[in-house]
């Protein structure tokens, strides 16, 4: 009968020290926060800024409308200023969105300009992301338009109202303002208002004031700008 002798060979393990062991982990634990956070984070699109909403309607979307669209990646704790610029065919700031979560955006208005004919907006933004451990993503979009949208408009003399039929409201161009005095009170409306004329739009203004007399309107030409 024979007999087989086995040899079995011992495997020498070098482990690191308990110390180095420990800062190991803690890496680790570390890192998988910002690396799961990498892979799952969906950030969806932002609102249409081209879409104005007021007192909770949909109040219409800006005529000619040009949408700009960007994404940016920050990692931990970083600070990022970007620039956009509206073409010199619609110049002027109207509107602008953001989504993210974990990550601030700042608009600068000393920096940025709100654009005017012949020079295109510049919309300075400062995004932030708060989280040390993960890099963030965070989606802007910028809306440019052929004519200025808001209701601080240098205004001239007064104007003939135009045939309400022919004009449609501009939109992010409503301002009320209302003061009270006692047992007085009175509003004053802002309202922008556009019609499109062959290659050109007619911008104007109309300005309500209603208090205890008869309602006093007030209609202004802002300009003509091209149509894009």
């Amino acid at each position: 009968m024979q007999t087989e002798l086995t040899t079995s060979r011992a495997t020498v393990v070098k482990r690191p020290p308990p110390t180095r062991l420990a800062w190991l982990a803690c890496l680790v634990l570390l890192a998988l926060p910002s690396l799961t956070q990498a892979q799952t984070t969906v950030v969806p699109d932002p609102p249409d800024p081209c879409t104005f909403g007021t007192r909770g309607a949909d109040y219409g979307t800006i005529p000619s409308c040009h949408r700009i669209d960007d994404t940016r990646h920050l990692g931990g704790w970083q600070t990022l200023g970007w620039a956009y610029y509206c073409p010199d065919n619609v110049p002027f700031l109207a509107n602008w969105r953001h989504t993210g979560d974990g990550v601030s955006v700042t608009y600068d208005p000393i920096s940025s300009h709100p654009g005017s004919k012949g020079e295109g907006a510049k919309v300075d933004l400062t995004f932030t992301n708060w989280d040390p451990f993960a890099s963030l993503p965070e989606k802007v979009a910028i809306a440019c338009s052929p004519m200025p949208t808001n209701t601080t408009y240098d205004v001239g003399n007064p104007v003939p109202a135009p045939l309400i039929d022919s004009i449609t409201p501009l939109p992010g161009g409503y301002e009320k303002l209302c003061s009270h005095d006692r047992d007085i009170s009175a509003c004053t409306y802002a309202e922008a208002f556009y019609a499109r004329e062959g290659g050109n739009y007619e911008l104007y203004y109309r300005v309500t004031v209603e208090g205890p007399a008869v309602p006093r309107v007030t209609w202004y030409h802002i300009g003509t700008y091209p149509v894009p």
